[in-house]
């Protein structure tokens, strides 16, 4: 029989076993129980869920893009186009070859209160017809969207290489209503056609010939310079080196006699000699 003096540590002693052994069990449980919820969250997550086709947008004007997405085990997948109405095609086609195609969309998904959940850049790839570049898309799948079932609607950002489609748009309607009297358009071309002037007409007028123009491409072996409406320039043998790296989308001034040119670039001031060729 234990004596009266280590009865009290004795029970003392049971007591904090017992309190450890519930507290180790309370805490096994719960463990037990968060794990058991994450591991449901995060398979929710991964169900398929149905395919969702957002809102068409109009980031740019005449420039419709579509989005369809679903997930599936965590991946995003989507299907992506970038469309031009039929009256800005022409533009569209004309500003391609200044448009990058590389990280040209983010697509930005949104919950139902307008915040971010997750966002997306897309590289695009060129879509033909029978009339030419029809357009843009993408087509993939993306992680890192954990929050998409809470994805409520999207947005779209774009490239700054998209803005030259609208400086594109505005130079073809200038071409188009470019008074009749310096310059004629042939019904059977599909480009404005230069009206050149005889000598003896260069004689009465006795003025130069001054139009302003956008570039939209250039050849410096040849010395070619290409403008929106469809005029080119050959560039004399001194100035080719200076305007070989004049960049797509500058603003040049002509000032020709029948059609020998001076060309001066208003976005830097460089001048070059050249003969109007069309």
């Amino acid at each position: 029989m234990d004596s009266p003096a280590l009865q009290g540590p004795v029970s003392l002693l049971f007591k904090v076993i017992r309190w450890s052994a519930r507290t180790v069990v309370f805490a096994i449980v719960v463990t037990l129980t968060l794990a058991t919820l994450v591991l449901t969250y995060e398979w929710f997550e991964k169900l398929p869920t149905p395919a969702r086709t957002w809102a068409v947008l109009q980031p740019v004007e005449g420039l419709k893009i579509s989005l369809k997405t679903i997930s599936i085990a965590g991946q995003v997948h989507y299907q992506f186009s970038a469309e031009p109405s039929g009256a800005m095609k022409p533009a569209f086609q004309k500003a391609a070859e200044l448009i990058s195609r590389r990280q040209l969309f983010t697509v930005i998904l949104k919950d139902k209160d307008g915040f971010e959940v997750c966002r997306h850049t897309l590289d695009v790839v060129d879509v033909e017809d029978y009339g030419g570049l029809a357009g843009f898309s993408s087509a993939g799948s993306f992680s890192g969207c954990d929050g998409y079932s809470r994805v409520a609607g999207w947005d779209v950002e774009y490239a700054s290489s998209l803005r030259q489609l609208k400086k594109v748009e505005v130079a073809l309607n200038v071409e188009k209503t470019r008074p009749a009297a310096r310059e004629g358009v042939n019904s059977d071309a599909k480009r404005p056609v230069l009206v050149v002037a005889t000598e003896k007409q260069r004689t009465e007028e006795d003025r130069p010939f001054i139009f302003e123009e956008t570039l939209i491409g250039s050849d410096p072996l040849s010395g070619l310079l290409e403008t929106v409406s469809g005029r080119t320039v050959t560039v004399s043998t001194n100035g080719r080196m200076t305007a070989a790296i004049w960049a797509n989308a500058s603003r040049l001034k002509f000032t020709c006699m029948y059609r020998d040119c001076t060309v001066l670039n208003l976005s830097n001031g460089e001048i070059v000699r050249a003969t109007l060729r069309r």
